[in-house]
């Protein structure tokens, strides 16, 4: 005798809806968080930067090529969602008309976040003490409190693209990252 081993149709939408109902709190839960990215600072303090401020025009590319990565390397991540990269940019430049650094503006960037409409800002700078001496800096700020949820820094040593790139991956992959996976796993327990 041969018997239907098909489900009936029933039987498959009965499963389907169970199987939705079990990843639903999961799926709603992991939601990437939506972050802005301002334009980072660059505070050059070396001797070279006083004496000669048109030297840091090297520094100030390596700085948005570094931005960039940082963005995109957020983008990649399963925790965030980069969102208004134009806009971010655009009311950067207006910020920057009154305000020297945006990282430290008593909490101008939250007007970035609440434009488009992110979860979060993220404000970066490069400290540079010497071409050998630097120091990278990013501050993950909740909007519209303006609390930093995540701060981390790293030292670089050499001024090259090579030296920034490589220490924007290193401070996000093992500080950056695990310091946001740690803050949201405390607030998952509460």
């Amino acid at each position: 005798m041969i018997h239907n081993i098909r489900p009936s149709l029933f039987r498959q939408a009965r499963l389907l809806l169970l199987g939705a109902f079990l990843i639903l709190p999961f799926a709603a839960h992991s939601r990437e968080a939506t972050v802005a990215v301002a334009d980072f600072d660059l505070l050059d303090t070396s001797l070279q930067g006083e004496m000669m401020p048109s030297s840091s025009k090297a520094d100030q590319k390596r700085l948005e090529r570094t931005m960039r990565q940082i963005a995109r390397q957020l983008d990649d991540s399963k925790f965030f969602t980069v969102v208004g990269t134009k806009a971010a940019a655009r009311i950067s430049g207006q910020l920057r008309e009154n305000q020297v650094y945006l990282h430290d503006c008593n909490g101008c960037e939250m007007r970035i976040g609440e434009t488009v409409n992110a979860d979060y800002v993220l404000v970066g700078w490069v400290q540079k003490v010497s071409n050998l001496i630097l120091n990278m800096n990013l501050a993950l700020r909740k909007v519209p409190a303006g609390e930093d949820v995540v701060g981390v820094s790293v030292d670089m040593r050499g001024n090259t693209d090579e030296a920034w790139s490589r220490a924007a991956t290193y401070v996000l992959e093992n500080s950056f990252f695990p310091g946001y996976a740690k803050v949201q796993e405390k607030n998952s327990d509460q």
